[in-house]
């Protein structure tokens, strides 16, 4: 087996140890996000099926390296914020009766640490994979993170208020890179 190959499974593990060892709450209300999660899990599978043949059957190039350690970026930001979010985790926007911002972790420098984390791994999977035609399904999914998170914020202003809009003013989105963006009619 090809050392690369194995060592691109070993922080598959790791992400999933930290993820199947969240408890979600049963008690929350699904308000929305389900097209952008098959959106994004479609693409990761892809990213990854290509970028393990690749890290299997060929050695890594340094592109493929620094996409390997793009991707532990990613998934060490995914822990941190698993560790700050505790029970508040959905893959989907949902709200539980007592909700409240959580502003620790991550969470105080950017609004959507997972979501961010997510597009660094898939990013990192396709520097890994190395095939242009597969990077391109990249800028799809942040453009779904970034419609995602637009509905994310104007739901969560709609059921948190206040708290949540002041936190938009002092933690940063990835939607923040882009001057053309559209602000949410609540926040501004």
């Amino acid at each position: 087996m090809n050392i690369s190959g194995a060592l691109l499974a070993l922080p598959f593990c790791v992400r999933l140890a930290f993820h199947l060892r969240v408890k979600q709450r049963n008690d929350m209300t699904l308000l929305g996000g389900v097209p952008s999660v098959r959106i994004w899990t479609a693409i990761y599978l892809v990213l990854l099926g290509y970028a393990s043949y690749i890290a299997f059957a060929f050695s890594l190039t340094f592109a493929g390296w620094c996409g390997y350690f793009v991707l532990w970026v990613g998934i060490f930001l995914r822990i941190w914020a698993f560790d700050a979010l505790k029970s508040n985790y959905n893959p989907y926007i949902a709200v539980h009766q007592e909700q409240q911002v959580v502003d620790t972790g991550p969470y105080r420098y950017l609004r959507h640490p997972l979501h961010t984390s997510l597009m660094l791994e898939m990013l990192g999977l396709a520097l890994v994979g190395g095939s242009w035609i597969l990077s391109s399904l990249v800028p799809v999914a942040i453009f779904t993170t970034i419609v995602r998170n637009r509905e994310e914020e104007r739901l969560l202003e709609i059921h948190i208020g206040e708290s949540y809009r002041r936190y938009c003013l002092t933690a940063w989105d990835i939607a923040d890179l882009f001057p053309w963006r559209v602000k949410n009619e609540t926040s501004t």
